[in-house]
C-alpha cells in the first residue's frame, strides 16, 4: 500500500499537470490561424464553432478538474467528507475530457491516439473497479465489528447479575 502522504501528492501534482496542459491547450487554439479561438468561445461551453457539443463537453470537464484541484487548497475549510466527494466527480472530468478529445480531436483517427484513449481508459477503469472493491471491503469489516461489538455488549449484558 501506498502512503497516504505520497499519494495526496501525486494527486495534487497530477491535477496541477492537468490544469497547466489545459491552458496551454487553451493558448494554442487562440493562437492558431486556421481556426482561431476567442475567450467566449473557450470558456462558454456548447459555442464553438467547431463540434459545440464535444468542445463544450471539453470546457465543462476543465472547470470539473479546476474545481477539484482548487480543493486541494480548501480541504481544512471544506472539511474531509466534501472535499472526498468532489474528487469522486473528477472521474466525470476525466470522462468529460476523454470524450471531448475523442469526438473533437483532430487526431482521434491516428493509431497512437486509440491507444493512449484504449490504454488510459482501461487504467481508469480498473483503479475505478479497485477502489469500488476496497470501499466494499473495507465497509464489510466495519459493519463486522459492529455486529461483534453489539454481540459482545449484548453478551456481557446477559452475565450481569440482577440484584
Amino acid at each position: 500500500m501506498l502512503d497516504r502522504l505520497f499519494t495526496y501528492d501525486f494527486h495534487e501534482f497530477i491535477s496541477l499537470l492537468a490544469v497547466g496542459f489545459t491552458l496551454v491547450h487553451v493558448i494554442v487554439l487562440m493562437l492558431d490561424n486556421y481556426m482561431p479561438y476567442s475567450i467566449a468561445q473557450i470558456l462558454v461551453p456548447f459555442i464553438s464553432p467547431y463540434r459545440p457539443f464535444w468542445v463544450g463537453v471539453g470546457v465543462i470537464a476543465f472547470y470539473v478538474i479546476l474545481l477539484v484541484t482548487i480543493t486541494f487548497y480548501l480541504r481544512n475549510r471544506i472539511g474531509t467528507r466534501a472535499f472526498r466527494a468532489i474528487h469522486v466527480v473528477s472521474l466525470l472530468g476525466y470522462i468529460g475530457v476523454t470524450l471531448h478529445g475523442y469526438f473533437s480531436g483532430t487526431d482521434t483517427a491516428l493509431p497512437s491516439m486509440k491507444i493512449l484513449y484504449d490504454v488510459s481508459g482501461l487504467a481508469v477503469l480498473f483503479l475505478t473497479v479497485y477502489w469500488l472493491v476496497l470501499l466494499g471491503l473495507r465497509n464489510a469489516e466495519k459493519r463486522r465489528q459492529a455486529a461483534a461489538a453489539l454481540a459482545a455488549k449484548a453478551t456481557q449484558n446477559q452475565r450481569v447479575p440482577v440484584r
